[in-house]
Parts: C-alpha cells; sequence; structure tokens
C-alpha cells in the first residue's frame, strides 16, 4: 500500500493520525462514513444483544455454585443498563445512528469502569463464600494462627481476584472487537486507552486486589490496546485507501464516460448536419426535375433513407434519456397521415390508418414503429416480407379513442418461432447463442417495449400462422375544437405574413447557406436573403446587416472555423438583443434537445429549429412566428417532428 496511488492519495486527501485520518474534503468524509454506518450500526446491534444475555444469565448460572445471585445481578446491572440504553438509542432514534461510533466509544469505556466495579465486588463475595462455607473448617482450625490466617486470606484475594480480572479481560473482547470493526477515529482511539485506565480506576482503591495482580495485568493490558490501535490503524488505513481509490476510479470513469457522452454527441450532431445538407440538396434538385425516370426515383429513395437517419439520431437522444429514466413524455397533435407517411417514406409497406389527430408522443412513436418497421423487413419472410402497418381506432370515453399500432409481416421459414416463452427470455436480455433472432439485436426490442411503456402503452409480440404481429395500443386523445382554432389562426398568420422581408443568414456550412437561400427565396415570397458565414470575419458583417435592416435573422448555433475558433449563435443572439434588435431571430441547429431549446430561449431566440426540419414545415412556421412576433401575440416554439 505504502507505494500505491491509493496511498499518495490518501496522504493528499487525509488528516493527520490523530484525527482518524479524516478526510479534508466533508463530502468525501460524509461519504465514507455512510457507507460503513449501516454495517456498523448492525454489528453494534447484535454484540449489545449478545451482551445483554451474557450478563443476565450470568448471575442464574452461579446460582448452582451457592451464590447470591442477586448480589452478582446487582453487580452486573450497570452493564444491562448500558446495553440496554445504547441498543435502544442506535435502533429506535434513527437521528443517533449518525453518532454510533462515539455511542461504541462511551459504552466502550463504561463498560470497562463497570468491569473494575465487578472484579471488586465478585472478588469480595467469593471470598466470604469461601471463608464461611467452602473454607469453613480451615479457617476455624487457623483461627488462633494470626499470620497463617493472614496467609489464607492473601491466597484467596490473589487467587480469586486473578480469576476474575482475567474473565472480565476477557469478556472485554468483544468491546475490542468491536471498536477494531468501527475503525481509527478520535472517539475510538480514546476507547482503547480508557480500557486499562477504566479497569484500573475501582482496582486501585479496592482493597481486595493485590497490587501484583493488578500490575501484571495492567502491563498485559497496556501491550494488548497497542496491538488494538496498530490494528485499527491498519484496517483503517486500508479501508480509507480503498475508498479513495475507489472514488478516484469512478471520477475517472466518469470523466471518460463524460467524454464519451460528448463525442457521441458530436459525431451525432455531425452526422444529422452532414445528412441535412445531403438531404437538402437532393431535395433542390428534385423541386427542378419532375421527371419520373430510374435515377430521379433512385434519389427520391436516397432521400428518404436520409430522412430516416436523420430519425435515428432524434431516436438516439431519446434511448439515452430513456436508458437514464429523464426521458418526458410531449403530447402533441399528431396527424396520422403526415406520420404514417414520414414512417413508410422510401419503403413498400401497406398501410391502413384512420383520417385524425390525435395527441400523442410523435418522438416515442417514431421509435418504436420505424425499429419495428426495420425489423419486420430485415427478418420478414426473404422473398416477399408483405409489411403492414394498421391503426385502428376504436371508440372510447369522449374525447378519448383506442388506437391500436400494429406491424405485421410474414414470417420467415428459416426463423424460430416466436412464442410468449421466447420474447420473454429477448426482454429479460437472457443469452441466446443463436444467430437466428426474430430482431437485429434484444436491444431493439426491449427499446421498444421500454418506450412503450413510457409513454402509456401496452406491447406484444407474437406469431399467429404464417405471420408476426408487433402490436402497441394506448388511449389517446382526439384534437378537438382548439386544434380546429389554432389551424385557423395558423392559416391567417399564413395569409398576413408580408412579402420582400429582409432575411439574414448565418451558417458555417456551404451546403446549408445553399439549402437556406433556395428555399428561403423560393418559399418566404422574398428576394431579399443574404447568407453569411464563409468565414470568421463574416460574423461581424452578419450582425452588422442585421441590426442596420434586418427583418428576420436565421443562425447556426455552432460556428466553427480553421484552428481554435468556435463562435456560438446564442452569443451572437445576445449581442443582438443588447443593441435592441427588434426583428425574429431564429435558431437552425441539430441540437435541439430539451436544453438547447432552454438555451436558446434564454438567450433570446424567438423559435428554434432542429436541422433535420423539412424546409416548407421550416419556412411556414418562420411565418407563422413572424406574424405573431411582430404583432405581439404568443408565438410558437418549434421542435423537430
Amino acid at each position: 500500500f505504502e507505494d500505491s496511488p491509493g496511498s499518495r492519495f490518501q496522504e493528499e486527501q487525509s488528516r493527520s493520525f490523530w484525527t482518524g485520518y479524516r478526510y479534508k474534503c466533508q463530502s468525501d468524509e460524509k461519504e465514507y462514513f455512510k457507507r460503513y454506518e449501516h454495517s456498523t450500526v448492525r454489528a453494534f446491534q447484535l454484540w449489545a444483544i449478545a451482551r445483554l444475555i451474557l450478563d443476565t444469565l450470568l448471575p442464574f448460572y452461579h446460582m448452582t455454585s451457592g451464590i447470591d445471585a442477586v448480589v452478582f445481578l446487582l453487580a452486573y446491572i450497570p452493564n444491562i443498563a448500558i446495553a440496554t440504553t445504547t441498543l435502544l438509542m442506535v435502533s429506535f432514534m434513527p437521528r443517533c445512528r449518525k453518532h454510533v461510533v462515539l455511542i461504541i466509544s462511551i459504552t466502550v469505556a463504561l463498560l470497562a469502569v463497570s468491569g473494575g466495579i465487578i472484579v471488586h465486588v465478585h472478588t469480595g463475595v467469593w471470598f466470604d463464600q469461601a471463608m464461611r462455607s467452602d473454607l469453613a473448617r480451615v479457617a476455624e482450625r487457623i483461627s488462633d494462627d494470626i499470620d497463617a490466617k493472614r496467609d489464607l486470606q492473601v491466597y484467596l484475594k490473589t487467587a480469586l481476584s486473578a480469576s476474575i480480572l482475567d474473565l472480565q479481560l476477557a469478556l472485554t473482547l468483544p468491546q475490542v472487537v468491536l471498536i477494531a470493526f468501527a475503525g481509527l477515529w478520535r472517539s475510538t482511539f480514546l476507547a482503547c486507552l480508557s480500557i486499562p485506565v477504566g479497569f484500573s480506576i475501582p482496582l486501585l482503591i479496592s482493597p481486595l486486589v493485590p497490587w501484583a495482580i493488578f500490575g501484571t495485568r495492567c502491563v498485559g493490558g497496556c501491550l494488548l490496546i497497542a496491538y488494538l490501535v496498530c490494528n485499527i490503524v491498519s484496517v483503517t488505513r486500508g479501508r480509507r485507501r480503498g475508498f479513495m481509490l475507489e472514488r478516484s476510479f469512478q471520477a475517472a470513469l466518469q470523466m471518460a464516460v463524460e467524454a464519451s457522452r460528448t463525442a457521441d454527441s458530436i459525431l451525432n450532431h455531425t452526422l444529422k448536419n452532414t445528412m441535412a445538407d445531403a438531404a437538402g440538396d437532393i431535395e433542390m434538385f428534385l423541386d427542378t426535375h419532375e421527371s419520373s425516370s430510374a435515377s430521379v426515383q433512385h434519389l427520391r429513395q436516397s432521400l428518404a433513407s436520409l430522412r430516416k437517419g436523420m430519425r435515428s439520431c432524434r431516436h438516439r437522444q431519446a434511448y439515452l434519456q430513456l436508458a437514464a429514466q429523464r426521458y418526458k413524455v410531449a403530447l402533441i397533435p399528431v396527424n396520422l397521415a403526415e406520420f404514417v407517411s414520414e414512417l413508410t417514406s422510401g419503403r413498400p409497406v401497406l398501410v391502413d390508418f384512420p383520417r385524425m389527430t390525435v395527441l400523442i408522443d410523435p418522438t416515442l412513436c417514431s421509435l418504436i414503429l420505424d425499429n419495428t418497421l426495420s425489423n419486420a423487413f430485415k427478418h420478414g419472410h426473404s422473398v416477399n416480407p408483405n409489411v403492414r402497418l394498421t391503426i385502428q381506432c376504436d371508440a372510447d370515453e369522449h374525447p378519448f379513442v383506442r388506437l391500436k399500432f400494429s406491424v405485421s409481416n410474414a414470417v420467415n421459414p428459416k426463423r424460430p418461432c416466436i412464442t410468449p416463452d421466447y420474447v420473454r427470455k429477448l426482454l429479460a436480455g437472457d443469452a441466446l447463442q443463436q444467430t437466428t433472432t426474430p430482431m437485429s439485436n434484444r436491444i431493439g426490442l426491449q427499446h421498444c417495449f421500454e418506450a412503450a411503456k413510457a409513454h402509456g402503452m401496452t406491447a406484444s409480440l407474437t406469431q399467429r400462422g404464417q405471420r408476426v404481429f408487433f402490436e402497441t395500443q394506448v388511449t389517446a386523445e382526439v384534437a378537438g375544437v382548439q386544434c380546429v382554432v389554432t389551424d385557423a389562426l395558423r392559416e391567417a398568420d399564413l395569409s398576413a405574413y408580408p412579402a420582400g422581408l429582409r432575411i439574414y443568414c448565418i451558417d458555417d456550412s456551404e451546403p446549408a447557406r445553399r439549402l437556406l437561400h433556395y428555399n428561403l427565396v423560393h418559399r418566404a415570397n422574398t428576394e431579399n436573403v443574404v447568407v453569411f458565414g464563409e468565414d470568421c470575419a463574416e460574423v461581424a458583417t452578419f450582425t452588422q446587416r442585421v441590426l442596420e435592416d434586418g427583418d428576420i435573422a436565421f443562425l447556426d448555433q455552432h460556428l466553427e472555423y480553421d484552428g481554435d475558433t468556435d463562435i456560438l449563435g446564442t452569443d451572437i443572439v445576445r449581442e443582438l438583443v443588447d443593441k435592441g434588435y427588434k426583428g425574429l431571430i431564429c435558431i437552425r441547429s441539430g441540437n435541439v434537445a430539451e436544453a438547447d431549446l432552454a438555451a436558446y430561449e434564454a438567450a433570446g431566440a424567438h423559435c428554434a429549429f432542429g436541422k433535420d426540419v423539412p424546409m416548407k414545415q421550416l419556412i411556414d412556421d418562420m411565418k407563422v412566428a413572424y406574424t405573431r412576433h411582430i404583432t405581439q401575440r404568443p408565438s410558437i416554439q418549434t421542435v423537430p417532428e
């Protein structure tokens, strides 16, 4: 231990021996004590119960020797009272448990004093018993011989006190073990010293215990205490070193986890932005080419795949939040037709669904059904999977309906039959060594069921005949009059949006700038669109132009250029707000988690868009937000679909 990293770490973080090697950091000390508090309390309770039984039964045991048990019981009353009181305090007074080490130390010190008193009392009782009963005839015959009588009394006192003192010292061993278990603290160190001192106080003034007996036992007791202190020091240093090694390992692991999360988030952000740029370029090309040729169809398929990839990035964020139990279900109006169209885009799926708008969490539902559709194609029939997505609606208590989402596919004869026991093992994470699983991996199925549970859905995976069914059911509210009113207001806001507004955009991605410029010019009824962000110098130009005559400002959150230059869009937003800009400020970023949206709003942005939001929806939401911003009506908060 002496040369180990934990030893050096402890020396830096711990105080001196006299303090019990307490940590300089109070939080570390509290956590260390909390770790051993429960086991120390249990050890003390077991010791106290055993001590009560022993101190209660010993007096009655001596009744068989003709000793007055009452006298012996009176001598043990302090021990019984101490053990009973401390046991009740620790067991039924939770506030006392945080002082369990101090209680142990005081108990040991009091029992040491009580042990010395017992030696004095018992020596006198046994001496009187021997002179009156066991050695009565011997005492009578030497009654006239004063020297012989004195020698007999000295011998009896020596033998009896030695025997009784040895017994009491032996009964001290459980206290010694208890202190060793509690470890080194100021109070336990003083308790160790109190053992020989506590025994000595009554014995020094007792005329029944010879000094020779007391002296030899005292020396032996001091050696025992020295060994006890060394043992406690060794145990405590080992505990504290192990604790700090574990803490340092946990800190290093936490740093590694945070670094991994950061890297993963950066990768997710980069992938989403890259796919958004690629999808935008393809979308611009398809807008100008309406041909139904095979090459164009391939591009449309690629666009659908890119949008699926962007959805997967959103699902990954939901996965992490579900695993950390931090996901918050957000029920928003979802048009089932648009929802199904997005899910099945680029995939040959037979669909059947009602034309209605319901309040559900689109992220969780998309996570479940997207994963299920992918697995249906991957693990269904190899030639014709015949995948179907159906949504059934059963009337429930108004205005609620019972929605049943069902994804089915033709059975692959090379796959094992899906039974309830098989599904149970998959969800339990039991090892299944065969490669022919009904899902790509167990985690995918587990995520689907976890997401369903978080949404309050029931989920099942079954095989009926030659088809496999994944079904979820949920009670959802039908979007009613309020939704109709909201849609009417939205249409009015879109109609009131003026033409010819000056829109300035800044983004470090050239495809993103090209995408924004093209779509804003063609969809926002204006030719006054200027994009910035080719280099760091254009940041100041963008800010100046926006403050001069800008009506709408679009900003990317992360503007990264050569070197270490990383400019945050929220910093530019704060500058615009501080300088009195009154137009609409929009953030367009790949990071639109709850914490990100809160940061954008705190900086002064009026709305935020994910880079995976289709440009038509983005511009329509921008128009509504601008109209409401100018008329000072409550604006909208835009998040990814």
